[in-house]
C-alpha cells in the first residue's frame, strides 16, 4: 500500500469511526418527548396495568428526567416525577406506569438504557431491573423490566409510543 493509499485508509477509518459515535449518540438522545403507553402491546406480569398513561422524557445527558400522568381503572389520576443521571449516580425514582418508587443506578449500555436498583412497596422489599431500546426508527421505547421480591418476581414489557 502506498503512503497516499494508507493516508486514505486511515481517513476512511477515522471517518467511520465518528459516524458511529455519533449515531450512537445520536440514538441515545432519541428518548426526549412525549410518550404513550401502547397498554395493548404492552404486558404488566402480575401487576395491574393502568387504562392508559403518558410519558414525558427530558434527556439532556448526563441528565435524564421523566415524568408519568397514570389513570387507573376507577379512574383515578397519578402524577410522579423522576429526576435521574445516566452516569451512574444513585437516584429515586418513580416507576413508570406503576406507583411504586426505586433507588438505583440509571447507566447506557451500548444505546440501551439500563436502570437497577430496589425499593418497597406496602411492606414489601423488591429488586428491579430495567433495559429501555429505542426502536430503529425512533418512534417507539421498549422498557423490558424484571421485578423480584420475597412474593415472587415477574417480568413486564412495557411499550411507549410517540
Amino acid at each position: 500500500m502506498t503512503n497516499h493509499g494508507y493516508k486514505l485508509y486511515l481517513l476512511a477509518a477515522l471517518l467511520l469511526a465518528t459516524v458511529a459515535t455519533a449515531t450512537g449518540a445520536d440514538k441515545q438522545r432519541r428518548l426526549t418527548g412525549d410518550w404513550k403507553v401502547d397498554v395493548e402491546k404492552s404486558d404488566f406480569g402480575m401487576l395491574f396495568a393502568p387504562k392508559s398513561a403518558t410519558i414525558k422524557i427530558d434527556q439532556k445527558d448526563p441528565n435524564f428526567k421523566f415524568s408519568d400522568v397514570e389513570m387507573n381503572e376507577q379512574g383515578e389520576t397519578s402524577r410522579t416525577e423522576s429526576n435521574c443521571t445516566t452516569n451512574g449516580k444513585e437516584c429515586t425514582v418513580t416507576l413508570i406506569a406503576t406507583n411504586y418508587p426505586a433507588t438505583g443506578t440509571m447507566k447506557w449500555d451500548g444505546s440501551s438504557l439500563i436502570f437497577d436498583g430496589s425499593g418497597s412497596s406496602s411492606g414489601i422489599d423488591f429488586q428491579i431491573h430495567e433495559k429501555w431500546d429505542l426502536s430503529q426508527d425512533g418512534k417507539t421505547i421498549t422498557v423490558s423490566r424484571q421485578l423480584s421480591s420475597t412474593r415472587g418476581n415477574t417480568s413486564q414489557t412495557i411499550v411507549l409510543d410517540k
